[in-house]
């Protein structure tokens, strides 16, 4: 004769295994750094700035840390902003996912707080010369207009969005732009 089959046994098993599935489900649901979350406030940290002159050109390396996984995966709203500490108004802002403008904004005279950054987004001119060089982990290489004085500069980082009520800035990094070669 066969065997019957222990219903209350499979039932019971079926319900253990939907229970183990839904947990499952719910962990990496809430795990953190899960595909679902999307970037939020995030650290922006300068350490260094260095200018350098090549046979006509201008580079800047700022090294720190900021967000440059979102930078690469999705459009990231990360400015880096080169501020002129001379006259303290002139600056070439680099928009990270594309664009360098440059311009004179009286509002950075005293340098940038939260209250001038989404101002500043809609301001400057477009910048011939000026581009983004190499974005990495901890690391952003600008090649700076032609027409950027030599002298004392500052770097700093910023990020404004849709989703924030305040700008997120980094420190600001003071540097010397040499002047060009002939």
């Amino acid at each position: 004769m066969g065997r019957v089959p222990n219903r209350r046994r499979e039932n019971g098993l079926r319900a253990l295994l939907a229970g183990l599935a839904c947990a499952v489900a719910l962990a990496l649901l809430f795990w953190p750094g899960s595909a679902s979350s999307g970037p939020t406030d995030p650290t922006l940290s300068l350490s260094a700035a260095l200018a350098e002159t090549g046979a006509s050109q201008r580079l800047v390396r700022v090294e720190g840390i900021f967000p440059a996984a979102d930078l690469v995966q999705i459009p990231y709203p990360l400015q880096l902003l080169i501020r002129e500490v001379q006259t303290g108004t002139g600056y070439v802002r680099f928009d990270l996912s594309g664009g360098v403008f440059e311009g004179n904004a009286p509002e950075l005279a005293d340098g940038l707080d939260a209250s001038d950054a989404a101002g500043l987004l809609s301001q400057g001119t477009p910048a011939p010369g000026g581009a983004v060089l190499f974005l990495g982990r901890d690391r952003i290489e600008i090649l700076l207009p032609p027409g950027f004085p030599s002298g004392a500069a500052e770097a700093q980082l910023f990020v404004v969005t849709a989703e924030s009520p305040v700008p997120v800035l980094s420190n600001p990094v003071a540097f010397q732009v040499p002047g060009t070669t002939p």
